[in-house]
């Protein structure tokens, strides 16, 4: 379970200073954590900003990211609404391979801006396959303000944000600490929202995340980034 405490948090971007600041924000158990060159803070509509990154703790800095960002689903997303959809589980409806099994908590900052005024940390740890070491396990997690488990201005609705990967863990004979976030798992994510639930994922966004490909390891593990800095809008009814 996340935990809040009270830090002060001082966060340089690639775009922006954020003067220090004393908040009550996520935290999470973790190790050393991977980096990037293009962490970024994206301002979209009134008032409403967010990372381009999910972070290993409540530190918003380029050593500390855990995936880049990859989606934000709109029009009318709750958090809780869209993992139901999505996993696949009890009828609701039937998707396979069902996506049912909770994963590690990491945290994401944004700032919810005029309609929800909420700057803040979500936690969470998302849906994914059940560990299985020949083939991985498709994790993503999903982020929103969490006093009402979703994010609205007038332009995109009610919306929320994922990030995507690909777990190898669970044990066996395979190599079971490797851990992948690159367009192929946008893509089969992507596939699942359109030909499963018929939602809209044509449009695209620069979340200026850009990573031509790089290994991290860290608590024994592998992972493994590449962007191409683009993302996807997910219309939910």
């Amino acid at each position: 379970m996340s935990k809040l405490v009270p830090i002060t948090l001082a966060v340089v971007s690639a775009a922006y200073l954020i003067s220090a600041v004393t908040l009550n924000i996520f935290t999470a158990p973790g190790t050393q954590a991977q980096e990037t060159d293009t962490l970024g803070w994206i301002d979209s509509f009134e008032g409403d900003g967010f990372y381009n990154f999910d972070f290993k703790s409540s530190s918003a800095v380029s050593t500390n990211v855990d995936w880049p960002l990859r989606f934000i689903f709109n029009d009318n997303a709750e958090i809780d609404k869209v993992k139901d959809k999505i996993d696949g589980c009890g009828g609701d409806p039937t998707i396979s391979p069902e996506a049912c099994s909770p994963g590690s908590i990491q945290g994401f900052y944004y700032d919810d801006g005029a309609q929800f005024p909420y700057t803040g940390w979500d936690g969470d740890g998302g849906k994914k396959q059940a560990n299985y070491c020949l083939y991985g396990a498709n994790h993503i997690r999903l982020y929103a303000n969490d006093t009402v488990d979703r994010n609205y201005n007038s332009i995109w609705g009610y919306y929320i944000f994922g990030t995507v990967h690909l777990d190898y863990e669970g044990g066996g004979t395979y190599n079971c600490t490797e851990y992948y976030s690159t367009e192929t798992q946008e893509t089969w994510w992507r596939n699942r929202f359109s030909s499963s639930l018929g939602w809209d994922t044509a449009s695209s966004k620069n979340f200026y995340n850009y990573d031509a490909g790089h290994w991290d390891e860290y608590g024994g593990h592998d992972h493994y980034t590449a962007s191409s800095g683009y993302g996807s809008f997910v219309e939910v009814p």
